[in-house]
């Protein structure tokens, strides 16, 4: 597993309607490179782990199985993780899963998609205990997979403009902005009970 070097993406929350928050998945030098634990750099603003590899294969996709946790301390925490995954480029992210956060002192759990900046948020009502299942893949021409809440029987197809990925990854990923940005809600233990990088177990995606 690797924990995410920073870069700016935007994964904008339908229900955070404070200033924007930066949230990004990983850069691509972070899935190219080995970065050993005690090489990454602490901070009190982000939390967060993906394991992800680079772009080996022509079509990249990735693949999640989890359950929602619950987000605690939300009385002076306006922030959010998001659990999910996503396909990286240089420039843009396609990335799908779902925000678990804080907000005017309440916990929220959106689900969204972003494709190359197109944010769509997912029409279901998600709460702490759901199982979520999310597919994800980019061709140069489209981007398709689904979003799922197992729990609501709720099944969204994703499909978008295609693009250049260099790299998949699953996991869990928090903002950081600074060190004006406010730390991340404590947001539990999430299970992953599935996933798949480039069509095949994490172990083996190299």
């Amino acid at each position: 597993m690797q924990h995410r070097i920073s870069v700016k993406a935007v994964f904008a929350l339908a229900a955070v309607t404070a200033p924007a928050l930066f949230v990004a998945f990983a850069p691509a030098s972070g899935l190219a490179s080995t970065v050993r634990l005690s090489q990454v750099p602490k901070s009190p603003n982000y939390a967060g782990w993906l394991a992800g590899a680079p772009n080996a294969h022509r079509d990249p996709s990735a693949g999640s199985t989890f359950t929602v946790p619950a987000v605690t301390g939300c009385t002076t925490t306006n922030d959010f993780v998001v659990v999910g995954i996503g396909l990286p480029s240089a420039k843009s992210i396609i990335a799908t899963g779902v925000a678990v956060g804080c907000q005017s002192g309440a916990p929220f759990y959106t689900g969204e998609t972003d494709i190359n900046g197109t944010i769509t948020p997912v029409a279901v009502t998600i709460t702490p205990g759901d199982k979520i299942v999310l597919k994800l893949s980019v061709t140069g021409s489209v981007t398709s997979g689904s979003f799922a809440d197992v729990t609501k029987g709720f099944k969204e197809p994703i499909k978008g403009k295609g693009g250049k990925s260099t790299g998949s990854c699953i996991g869990i990923d928090g903002s950081e902005n600074g060190a004006s940005d406010p730390p991340v809600p404590n947001f539990g233990k999430v299970v992953f009970s599935g996933g798949s990088i480039n069509g095949t177990t994490i172990t083996k995606s190299g």
